[in-house]
């Protein structure tokens, strides 16, 4: 039977990234977050995870690499863990996607089941592939995974029966962790 899930936000990425949508793309991890690695997979390691699940983006394989280390456990890379993508909009600052298009930051969040950045994907379609992953888990006490801040604020929203509006505030600072008890 699972019993927890330890949801892991990526540690910071480079400074070049800050203000950037950067969504699929692989930002780095700065040095700082590169720094907090150490002991966060010392922490994580603490819980003796039976599974380890990781983002396949650099900044959450990382810390899903050392976690490995320290436990023996392999890192399973899961798609559904990704960011959610943000099509054309990947690159460009949020400043610069809120002056091509006043709505689109708002729509975002009012219109979650049906609005998409250009060639990205609906904010219910991240919940969905969250869902599908936390339906696939394998029974273990303890499964650790590293992700992103938007499936992090998805997942745990949904489950909770919050707005959508309310999700983002349920994200972990870049580099902390959420414990979700599972049945």
């Amino acid at each position: 039977m699972k019993a927890e899930l330890i949801l892991v936000h990526h540690p910071e990425v480079e400074p070049r990234w800050h203000g950037v949508c950067y969504g699929h793309m692989d930002a780095r991890l700065s040095p700082a977050g590169e720094g907090k690695i150490p002991r966060l997979a010392d922490e994580l390691a603490a819980f003796a995870p039976a599974a380890i699940f990781s983002s396949a983006a650099s900044r959450a394989a990382t810390v899903a690499k050392a976690l490995s280390e320290r436990t023996g456990i392999p890192v399973r890379l899961e798609p559904r863990l990704a960011e959610r993508g943000y099509g054309s909009w990947e690159g460009q600052t949020w400043a610069q996607i809120q002056a091509s298009d006043r709505d689109a930051m708002r729509q975002l969040f009012d219109d979650p089941e049906h609005f998409a950045p250009p060639g990205g994907e609906t904010l219910f379609a991240v919940r969905d592939r969250m869902h599908e992953w936390l339906q696939s888990l394998p029974s273990a006490e303890v499964i650790v995974a590293i992700t992103h801040g938007g499936p992090i604020g998805a997942l745990l929203g949904s489950l909770q029966g919050k707005s959508p509006a309310d999700w983002p505030s349920l994200v972990p600072a870049m580099g902390e962790r959420v414990r979700v008890k599972l049945d």
